[in-house]
């Protein structure tokens, strides 16, 4: 038998048997319900998750990850098994770093790092989805937004609404949320965005700089990718502002990163999309 360190999670045989002589680090970082561990022997690197099989998304990552090998610069699923009521994934590791640091800041130089946030949007944009198999389900979707709107589990933080939702990512840190939930939920549902099909792409899920790797020059890769699937593009830009806005410093910076971000992109902000998809993306809590 053996046991994750500082936990009681045993491993399946086989895992245990593949990873002997492997030292373990828990990673703390993010927001994920998996355990996560940096498995490391003579410089070769493996990161393992496990989580509770009743609310993992891990075999549908795993899967999504096997699709995209060879499309995209996402890890290599070495192993994957259901045991004692977990999910056990092993995966590589992406080179590089993360876009935002652990200060939760935009890594510098700070308008490269922009510049390849926004190629790796246009990574995704391009991936062919003529047979992907995986939706970023609007209506699934939904279905937990009015699970957290009743049990009123939503995240205002610092995103700002007006009264009549309009401009509701404003970067403003004075005027808090002032309605409930299932408000929300409603205003939401009523303004149900449609998806033109010349703007569905292969979406990420939670696209932003921690999920982002990069070496100064170049995208390296991309990780936590359960979410992923064939949704409007908006979804994934809106989430990514989201992080800028997060990890800026102030309110000048966010205004010049997110300028930099649709430069790159060559395209016209559509903010009506982009102030829906952050608000509904707090309901269905992506962090």
């Amino acid at each position: 038998m053996s046991v994750l360190p500082n936990t009681n999670i045993e491993m399946p045989p086989e895992l245990s048997r593949n990873l002997k002589d492997y030292s373990f680090v828990r990673n703390n970082e993010g927001n994920s319900q998996a355990a996560v561990f940096k498995c490391e022997k003579n410089k070769e690197i493996f990161y393992l998750k496990a989580e509770q099989q009743s609310n993992s998304i891990m075999k549908r990552e795993c899967s999504i990850l096997e699709w995209l090998n060879g499309k995209l610069p996402v890890p290599k699923v070495k192993y994957y098994d259901e045991y004692n009521g977990l999910s056990f994934m092993l995966t590589t590791a992406i080179m590089g770093y993360k876009a935002g640091t652990s200060n939760d800041e935009v890594c510098p130089p700070f308008e490269n790092t922009i510049k390849l946030l926004a190629d790796g949007l246009l990574m995704f944009q391009s991936v062919d989805i003529s047979d992907c198999p995986f939706l970023n389900n609007f209506n699934v979707n939904f279905q937990n937004a009015i699970y957290n709107a009743e049990s009123n589990s939503y995240y205002p933080d610092y995103i700002s609404v007006n009264a009549n939702f309009s401009n509701i990512f404003d970067f403003s840190d004075n005027e808090k949320a002032s309605v409930t939930p299932l408000e929300l939920y409603n205003f939401l549902h009523k303004n149900k965005i449609q998806e033109p099909r010349d703007e569905i792409c292969f979406s990420h899920g939670d696209y932003g700089l921690t999920n982002t790797f990069i070496d100064g020059n170049n995208v390296m890769g991309f990780i936590d990718i359960g979410g992923g699937g064939i949704a409007d593009k908006w979804n994934d830009i809106a989430i990514c502002i989201r992080s800028i806005g997060y990890h800026s410093r102030n309110v000048d910076e966010r205004k010049k990163y997110i300028d930099l971000l649709f430069e790159r992109l060559s395209i016209t902000p559509n903010w009506d999309k982009i102030n829906y998809y952050i608000w509904f993306s707090r309901m269905i809590n992506i962090n």
